[in-house]
């Protein structure tokens, strides 16, 4: 599971630098997913402790958890405004926020299978 906090943590801080590189104009949504990516890198560095390792990935979850909330609320604020002014929604800033939106949920759905299987692992070295 460490390895999984650490692989996700550079995909997100990747969306970002793709973002970054793909225009000259800097937008503040560009960094999100570098400001969610960077702990979560962190966490899977920690994690790599075996006596750390719930503790980290747990706290992992919960920043990606907070990233698909603030990736959610943040295009529905944009795309609602563009509508409400009846023009077409501006795309330009909206794929990383979607983009590290989908990854932190593919994150969280990675995380939740491993947490059951390590839980399925402890109860099963208990019963022996």
């Amino acid at each position: 599971m460490a390895r999984l906090g650490i692989i996700f943590g550079l995909i997100l801080v990747g969306i970002s630098l793709a973002a970054m590189l793909q225009t000259p104009q800097k937008a503040p949504s560009q960094f999100y997913s570098m400001m969610f990516g960077i702990p979560t890198f962190f966490c899977g560095i920690v994690a790599l402790n075996p006596h750390r390792r719930k503790q980290a990935m747990t706290v992992a979850t919960l920043l990606c958890l907070a990233a698909i909330l603030s990736g959610l609320t943040w295009i529905m604020i944009h795309f609602s405004k563009d509508f409400a002014r009846s023009a077409m929604p501006s795309a330009s800033p909206a794929p990383p926020v979607i983009a590290m939106t989908l990854t932190s949920t593919l994150f969280i759905v990675c995380s939740l299978i491993g947490f059951s299987k390590a839980k399925k692992k402890r109860l099963s070295k208990q019963t022996s």
